[in-house]
């Protein structure tokens, strides 16, 4: 396997709230690897615009130990961008399609 470039992960930028190290690609975008990806003792970081791959060099002993997100507020956290009775549900999509039809057509 070729890769674009070896990056020390100190190089890289990490990201704690989505527990992903970042480093940027030539295309434009970003390499990323998850951090239970490297505690899985995976070493690649991919780019997800093009083929390009980088060999992330690191020592286990030094990556941060891993949050893990209990299951309530996972829950808690689709409730809130699902909707619930915020206007950003079905309801508040279907109502803001019926405003749009209303003004396009005059009919205020």
């Amino acid at each position: 396997m070729s890769f674009y470039e070896e990056v020390e992960i100190e190089d890289m930028t990490y990201l704690p709230a989505t527990q992903t190290y970042s480093y940027p690609c030539p295309c434009g975008d970003v390499f990323s690897i998850t951090l239970e990806e490297l505690w899985d003792g995976e070493d690649v970081g991919l780019c997800a615009s093009c083929t390009l791959r980088i060999k992330v060099v690191y020592e286990e002993e030094g990556l941060p130990e891993m949050e893990e997100v209990e299951e309530g507020e996972e829950e808690e956290e689709e409730e809130e961008v699902g909707g619930g009775g915020d206007g950003k549900g079905e309801e508040g999509v279907a109502g803001l399609a019926e405003q749009l039809e209303r003004t396009s057509t005059g009919d205020s």
